[in-house]
């Protein structure tokens, strides 16, 4: 998902689920600049959140430009 915003706060809540409609837990969610590298909050973390048992997740930064949202699923039944 691509969207612009220029300079303003967010909060990004969605709840991200499967084909079926079911939840999906343990997913990262993390907002990124075009270049895919993310977003920082004010601490200077990665604007990102993990997805709560119910699929939630929710995510407050400041964006300006373009932005995409990049999600990773969580690695299951994989040996290191």
């Amino acid at each position: 998902m691509k969207t612009e915003i220029w300079g303003r706060s967010i909060t990004l809540e969605a709840t991200v689920t499967d084909w079926q409609g079911n939840p999906v837990p343990n997913v990262t969610v993390t907002v990124v600049h075009d270049d895919g590298t993310p977003y920082k909050d004010g601490d200077g973390n990665p604007a990102r959140d993990v997805t709560d048992k119910n699929g939630r997740y929710k995510i407050k930064t400041t964006v300006k430009g373009s932005y995409w949202l990049e999600v990773v699923l969580p690695r299951q039944n994989q040996k290191e």
